[in-house]
């Protein structure tokens, strides 16, 4: 009787591992799948969230470039001469470098003043002095636009409004 139960130990041992050895590499392969297609879908909304993320960034460039050019083209059309609006929205970005301020803010103070028959060097003076007061008073850019704006009524008018 040992033997036989040997025997029908084997036999069982021998019906059970190959089935399972194959349900294992089943079970491997589909979750194999499964990993390469969930790295796929995150691959393609990574890359989505990516061209997203660029569309988003060309469109502020193309702002940008947009309202840079128009500033220039605001300058060179107050000044007459396209070299000297150069000259002066070169200075504008130069300065907003090294202040607080933006380019849009420092070249609407800059045509402001040049309105009010201020030269743009005259102007780029008082802005660079109204710009370290309102950095030294802790306030911001938008203090700063409504200062140079009633400063540039005062120029023009003679009295702020």
């Amino acid at each position: 009787m040992a033997g036989n139960n040997v025997e029908y130990v084997i036999t069982l041992k021998d019906f059970f591992t190959a089935p399972l050895n194959n349900m294992v590499k089943e079970v491997d392969k589909a979750d194999k799948k499964v990993q390469s297609l969930s790295s796929s879908i995150l691959s393609m909304g990574a890359g989505f969230v990516a061209f997203l993320g660029l569309r988003s960034v060309a469109s502020d460039v193309l702002e940008v470039g947009a309202a840079y050019e128009m500033l220039q083209l605001r300058f060179n059309n107050m000044t007459g001469s396209a070299e000297e609006g150069q000259r002066i929205f070169e200075r504008i970005k130069q300065d907003a470098i090294t202040t607080p301020f933006s380019v849009e803010s420092l070249g609407d103070a800059t045509a402001g003043f040049m309105a009010a028959s201020v030269s743009a060097d005259d102007a780029r003076v008082t802005i660079m002095d109204l710009g370290n007061a309102i950095a030294f008073a802790g306030k911001t850019g938008v203090e700063f636009d409504r200062v140079a704006l009633n400063l540039q009524q005062i120029k023009g008018k003679g009295e702020a409004s």
